[in-house]
């Protein structure tokens, strides 16, 4: 991978596989104590945020933010919902921004990346996208 235009630098890519039954311990892990109902997504992005920031801070010695960004399908987060046969692809990215803090549960990720997704359902995107003025 090139870098700039000088440096070279390596890279890997790695593939993880996760089983169904592990996913759903993430899930019950990534619920905690709270009411919070964790998707497979979600508890999975915290779970590899919360790695990610374990290397950081063993690698650089003091604790890193994470950015997690991910794909939220918007199709079923509509009002009123689209119908089946409607074509094309409806997504957003989503952000979620944890502190730098040594020592962040992934149940405390799993609500920061639960919030990042209702905060992007309370505004008025999905309002915006609609009717006689949307994608304008």
């Amino acid at each position: 991978m090139t870098y700039g235009l000088w440096k070279t630098i390596a890279s890997q890519i790695k593939r993880f596989v996760f089983d169904a039954k592990t996913i759903e311990t993430l899930r019950e892990k990534a619920r905690g104590e709270s009411d919070l109902k964790p998707s497979r997504t979600g508890a999975l992005s915290g779970f590899l945020g919360k790695r990610y920031m374990a290397t950081s801070l063993a690698l650089s010695g003091s604790p890193r933010p994470c950015i997690l960004r991910y794909v939220v399908n918007l199709r079923a987060r509509t009002e009123p919902l689209l119908f089946d046969g409607a074509i094309g692809n409806l997504f957003r990215t989503v952000g979620a921004v944890s502190k730098p803090e040594a020592g962040l549960e992934l149940h405390e990720l799993a609500i920061i990346i639960s919030e990042s997704v209702t905060k992007m359902d309370h505004q008025d995107f999905l309002k915006s996208l609609q009717g006689d003025e949307g994608f304008n």
